[in-house]
């Protein structure tokens, strides 16, 4: 999906010590957009095994 990087973005910061209303405000968002994209992640990586990489990656490199 196109807003891809967003969602990804918004679902790893809202994994960490965050509520979805500050995750939404630095993202310009709602706090229900957060969530949805947590949840559309959460789909597409047991969909598509390369998003979940793709995922896995990531989070290594915000959290370590």
């Amino acid at each position: 999906p196109i807003s891809w990087p967003r969602m990804l973005a918004m679902s790893i910061a809202y994994e960490q010590p965050h509520s979805a209303n500050d995750v939404g405000k630095a993202f310009s968002r709602h706090h229900t957009s957060v969530c949805y994209a947590h949840n559309r992640v959460r789909d597409l990586c047991l969909q598509e095994p390369e998003l979940a990489e793709e995922r896995a990656t990531l989070w290594k490199v915000v959290c370590g």
